[in-house]
This record gives C-alpha cells, structure tokens and sequence, in this order.
C-alpha cells in the first residue's frame, strides 16, 4: 500500500505506527488500514478508538448519531421552544 493511500484514509497526516497495527476482527488477523477499507470507517477513527482502548466489535461499532442540542435543531428553526 502507497503511503499516499494511506493518508487519503485519514483527514489528517496518519501517525507512523499505525500501519503496524494489528488486530483481530472476524477470526483473522488484520492491520488497521485493512479494516478500515474492509469497513468504511475512517482509518483515524480506528485508530483513535484503538489508541483508547476498544477492541473486537467497539473498534468497528457505527458512528453514534450527535446530539441534539435544546429541543433539537427542526424545532428551533421552526420556532418552536
């Protein structure tokens, strides 16, 4: 893999290490940047949920949904509050 790829999976530049990472997922043994294009998840979303600890199905769970702030975005433009 070209390091070229490899930054077009992070938004910013990757931090060096990351392409020696491995880690089980689906009963084999796969790098971080792998699981990133098998999954679709950004590779420094894998890598910042590694570096803090998550493993085996939280390193590759869905993206949580933000927040919705006061009554939610649809009820203040409306004017509703």
């Amino acid at each position: 893999m070209t390091a070229t790829s490899v930054e077009g999976l992070f938004r910013s530049r990757p931090p060096i290490k990351v392409a020696s990472i491995k880690v089980e997922h689906e009963g084999r043994e796969v790098s971080l940047i792998q699981l990133a294009q098998e999954s679709g998840i950004n590779l420094g979303t894998l890598y910042a949920r590694y570096h803090h600890g998550d493993r085996d199905d939280r390193l590759v769970r869905p993206a949580r949904a933000p927040a919705r702030l006061y009554h939610g975005h649809e009820d203040i433009v409306r004017g509703v509050y």
